[in-house]
């Protein structure tokens, strides 16, 4: 297996999530993927709230995974693997620190910067900076490959489940405005839009996969930017169409269906017949192999080995 011949070149003995074990912030998703996947995987891991009391835990070779929002108590060890999505300031000491690594969400500015630039070693659509330090990658599905669910057409077609947040703030970050023409759109085809909201993470894949549609709608800041939400590679993994209202997102992922216009996206999926849902959910799913948490992974032990040989 590459992640365990990775470990054991770098010496990693157990990976160790760092942070928000309870499911109050949307990153606690990130991590269960982490987890579940490393469990699946049969490798060692533990998860740990972010505490003083769970210092003690942390050992030699450990390989942590956590964020600025759960890393309030997290304690610099020796030999310890640090990979820190928006690390706090002044807590990785050093951008060429072999056992230190940034990670941050793929956009469409990074994908531009970098596409020449990118590893023949790092599964997917992924990039590693090594001036800055940083791995640059999409969080994708918590499903192995192997565990993907078989194309479906939904039986109940008159209901869209939206499962996930619905928000704005003062930024204009969210996609409150987005999801309201959303629902205009569904509502000419006499679809009803219901808001999934707080379902426990087994019940995911029950929603997505009868839903109307499953498209996964981005706000207006996600779609300017190009970011691709894991909504949309679970959709896939699930056996729904990846479909989503940004262009610049299929330009990092030209598998997928996008049009910035949600009209003409709705009308797009549901035009679709039953056996070209079937063949390119099949031939989306080739793709999105590559676009699991085992990858991102794989990725991150990866650039720790760059780091290393370049001492």
């Amino acid at each position: 297996m590459i992640i365990e011949e990775r470990m054991a070149e770098l010496n990693v003995s157990r990976f160790v999530i760092w942070g928000i074990k309870a499911p109050f912030h949307s990153h606690h998703f990130i991590h269960l993927g982490f987890f579940k996947t490393l469990k699946s995987l049969g490798i060692p891991v533990i998860w740990l709230e972010d505490s003083t009391s769970n210092q003690s835990y942390l050992k030699a070779n450990d390989l942590v995974i956590s964020v600025d929002v759960g890393m309030r108590h997290l304690k610099k060890i020796p030999k310890v693997y640090y990979c820190i999505h928006n690390p706090l300031p002044n807590f990785l000491s050093d951008l060429q620190e072999p056992l230190e690594l940034i990670l941050q969400v793929l956009t469409f500015d990074v994908y531009e910067r970098n596409i020449n630039s990118s590893s023949s070693y790092l599964d997917g659509v992924a990039f590693f900076n090594h001036h800055e330090n940083t791995l640059y990658q999409s969080w994708g599905t918590p499903l192995l490959s192997k565990d993907f669910l078989s194309p479906i057409v939904p039986r109940f077609k008159g209901i869209e489940f939206f499962v996930g947040s619905i928000w704005d703030n003062d930024l204009s970050q969210g996609n409150l405005r987005v999801i309201q023409s959303y629902k205009k759109s569904l509502d000419s085809y006499k679809i009803r839009f219901c808001h999934a909201k707080g379902i426990p993470e087994r019940l995911n894949s029950v929603f997505v996969r009868n839903a109307a549609l499953a498209i996964s709608v981005v706000g207006e800041w996600q779609e300017t930017h190009g970011y691709s939400p894991c909504r949309m590679f679970k959709a896939i993994s699930y056996g729904r169409v990846g479909a989503i209202n940004s262009i610049k997102s299929q330009k990092q992922y030209p598998w997928i269906m996008a049009n910035s216009n949600i009209g003409e996206l709705v009308s797009s999926v549901i035009d679709m017949k039953d056996k070209q849902i079937i063949e390119f959910v099949r031939f989306q799913q080739k793709f999105l192999a590559l676009e699991t948490y085992e990858s991102k992974l794989k990725n991150i032990l990866q650039c720790f080995i760059e780091k290393n040989q370049s001492k």
